[in-house]
């Protein structure tokens, strides 16, 4: 991936984006567009939920920029169908119901 990065509005209108706006942008663009860890921590820094969520949690900012246990690439599977219906099983587990259930009924 190049340098350049395209950063889209993301959360609610009145701009007070939350932890799981957050997590949920941080979850996409990592594994879809390759983004580097460091460049998304520093990225998400900006919205004062996920700085408040770094600036109390336990350990230190080392915890949170690159810092691997191992030199090798994580592994990012390619997409299969099997992934997807499970992942919708577990919402359904442990939320009783999903407002996307019709999509995955056989």
């Amino acid at each position: 991936m190049g340098t350049e990065c395209n950063w889209m509005a993301f959360g609610p209108k009145d701009g007070k984006a939350t932890l799981a706006d957050c997590a949920a942008v941080f979850l996409f663009v990592r594994e879809c567009y390759g983004v580097t860890f460091n460049r998304m921590m520093l990225e998400l820094a900006q919205v004062p939920a996920w700085a408040n969520f770094v600036d109390e949690a336990r350990g230190n900012l080392c915890d949170y920029v690159s810092n691997p246990s191992s030199p090798e690439p994580l592994p990012r599977g390619p997409y299969e169908r099997k992934s997807e219906l499970a992942l919708q099983r577990r919402i359904v587990e442990t939320l009783g119901s999903s407002r996307r259930a019709a999509e995955y009924e056989d």
